[in-house]
């Protein structure tokens, strides 16, 4: 993505604007898949751990 090397704690600060952009920008936005939250619901009442991530 550089054409130059670019020191470890610089690319971490980059790394933590673009996350704040990201959730500034589009934290509102988000939105479950329909039926998602039913589903997660209902698993956690049958006694499933759940671990959720995002990508």
């Amino acid at each position: 993505m550089f054409r130059h090397a670019i020191p470890k704690k610089q690319r971490d600060s980059y790394a933590e604007q673009r996350e704040l952009l990201y959730r500034t920008l589009y934290r509102s936005k988000r939105r479950a898949l329909p039926g998602l939250v039913d589903f997660l619901q209902a698993a956690r009442d049958e006694g499933f751990k759940i671990g959720l991530g995002t990508g």
